[in-house]
């Protein structure tokens, strides 16, 4: 079959077909691999491998999972030879249900590195690297799909194996996926960033086998919670109706009866309407305003994390979350389904849903305040890395020099991490811009490496076109309006990193056995009850820095309990603390 790019995709059906595959691999070196599957949630009850597709730039070969001819790609994955993929982390996971553990190089990864910034989908890279032609096998079988009135999603688990648009789309990604690695992979050395490919490639696999071991959870409790949200969405509701609001979801009514009210709002929309979004909601001090808030959270937690834990259970009955390693432009990992990167910091409620293993107990490690360390390590800031070797108290001392409580100094020293001002800290403080801009100078004028490293960082983005370089060597590209947030890309990326690169050492240290999640810094781990308070140090050892530019970085290490919850029920937690 005629693929484009002169390629050809060949069935492998016959024992004809067989022979010519097996002379074809004699006489090729790195391939490319790519799977069909039923569907993308690779946990859930009737999820089934389909295809397997091996090839390299010119050819195609595509094998029917179940076969007579199963033992050849299973081979070929299992040779040693170098295999590309695609967004290997699902692929890894798809046959990873089969018992198979390739080794891998992942496009996805190469194309992260070389435009952090960019569309990292295998169509969407291809179309902008190799030419529109490249788009051709997924328009025929989408195309198919509808004329079937079939959803993108069932179409992929009804199609018939054999239809030719199925099998020239999936013959097709695995030549895109070699093309396209002969294109990247000669920029990612242009760039300097050689040394990053096995580096993510190892943090990539350890992502996938935390999504494979996933995580169990009270369903009892989680029904409970989620009658619980209902309950709370219900009173608020109610309160909204005395109020005058009996759709606490329609903007317009809400905001026109907040103006009836007389409130000040402090935020607007891109239209120039003033805004009640949650944030802006957040910001209002009044009892309608509070009202609208308890409906549109209870919903949104009930929907987001109790049915969307729910929702997505493996067939056998834990969650499976899914880790990005490269979320971000700055390399940061996200959480998705649930969405477990987004629960506000001092959450129980639904970290409760998350519970041990029989005859374990939950414990997490993270680090203490690290982006304030690498800040302070990275800008050689000496007043504020001395305050960290002293133990002083970093938020006391900006509040100090402000005159200003300490909850106001400590969003002052995290705020200038996330690259936020004066503006960024009266409305998230509640104060008036004049007190938000003292604190803001009083940090300046306490901290002067940080700023004077801050500029110099926005005038080397500016001399090489709004791009910069992180400790580990890593490419960030700044967006030119945004060019104050250098220092914010570099601390965040850094501190990735530094994760990372614990990950790695947990993983040859045979700690990470005892992983369950990996959540913004916190490593949330098992241990049977027996062990834990071991497992708790030995982690604290492996991760802790002892000397990174000058400071160190130290993990807070200890057992919660029975769930991920109880670390956070009596908001005991470092960083609650800190």
């Amino acid at each position: 079959m005629q693929a484009p790019f002169g390629a050809t995709v060949c069935p492998v059906r016959t024992e004809a077909d067989a022979e010519a595959y097996t002379a074809w691999l004699a006489s090729v070196g790195t391939v490319a691999v790519d799977t069909e599957t039923t569907g993308l949630d690779v946990f859930s009850p009737g999820w089934s491998l389909r295809l397997v597709q091996i090839g390299d730039g010119d050819t195609a070969w595509v094998f029917e999972v179940g076969s007579e001819f199963d033992p050849l790609w299973k081979a070929t994955l299992d040779s040693g030879r170098a295999l590309i993929f695609h967004h290997a982390t699902y692929d890894l996971l798809a046959l990873r249900r089969l018992d198979l553990y390739p080794s891998t190089f992942d496009t996805k990864t190469l194309a992260h590195l070389v435009d952090p910034a960019g569309q990292h989908s295998l169509k969407k890279l291809c179309v902008e690297l190799l030419g529109a032609d490249a788009s051709e096998g997924d328009e025929k079988l989408m195309a198919h799909f509808r004329s079937n009135g079939w959803k993108k999603g069932e179409g992929f688990a009804k199609v018939d194996l054999r239809h030719p648009d199925y099998v020239l789309y999936s013959g097709l990604d695995v030549v895109l996926t070699f093309r396209l690695f002969q294109k990247l992979r000669p920029l990612v050395v242009d760039s300097g960033q050689a040394h990053l490919v096995d580096f993510e490639r190892r943090v990539s696999h350890l992502m996938a086998t935390l999504t494979e071991r996933g995580m169990s959870v009270d369903k009892s409790y989680a029904y409970q919670l989620g009658c619980t949200y209902d309950a709370r969405r219900e009173a608020a509701f109610d309160q909204c109706v005395i109020m005058g609001v009996d759709n606490p979801m329609s903007t317009k009514q809400v905001r026109e009866a907040l103006k009836a009210e007389g409130v000040t709002f402090t935020k607007k929309t891109a239209k120039g309407d003033y805004s009640v979004d949650e944030e802006a909601l957040s910001l209002i001090d009044h009892p309608l305003a509070a009202a609208v808030l308890g409906v549109r959270r209870a919903g949104k937690f009930r929907k987001s994390y109790v049915e969307g834990t729910l929702a997505v259970l493996g067939a056998d009955g834990r969650s499976h979350p899914w880790i990005n390693p490269l979320a971000a432009r700055t390399g940061r990992m996200a959480v998705s389904r649930p969405p477990l990167q987004q629960l506000p910091s001092s959450d129980a409620d639904v970290r409760t849903m998350f519970v041990a293993d029989p005859g374990h107990l939950i414990g997490a490690s993270d680090y203490s305040n690290v982006e304030l360390r690498v800040l302070a390590a990275l800008a050689d800031e000496r007043v504020m890395k001395q305050a960290f070797l002293d133990g002083s108290d970093l938020h006391q001392m900006t509040a100090d020099a402000a005159g200003v409580d300490r909850k106001l100094g400590k969003m002052a020293n995290f705020l200038t991490v996330y690259g936020g001002g004066p503006q960024a800290l009266a409305a998230q403080a509640k104060v008036d811009l004049r007190t938000a801009d003292k604190v803001m100078s009083a940090f300046k004028r306490t901290y002067p490496g940080v700023d004077r490293w801050g500029k110099k960082l926005q005038m080397q983005a500016q001399a090489s076109r709004y791009q910069l370089r992180t400790a580990s060597g890593r490419r960030l590209p700044l967006d030119r309006d945004r060019i104050y947030a250098a220092t914010n890309y570099v601390v965040q990326s850094t501190a990735r990193d530094v994760l990372a690169q614990a990950l790695l050492r947990l993983d040859e240290a045979g700690l990470f056995g005892h992983l369950l999640m990996v959540v913004h810094d916190e490593c949330v781990w098992q241990a049977p009850a027996a062990d834990a308070e071991d497992v708790a140090q030995s982690f604290k050892e492996i991760m802790s820095f002892s000397d990174f530019h000058g400071l160190p970085l130290p993990v807070d290490s200890e057992v919660y309990g029975a769930s991920w919850g109880a670390g956070y029920q009596q908001s005991t937690r470092p960083e609650e603390a800190a």
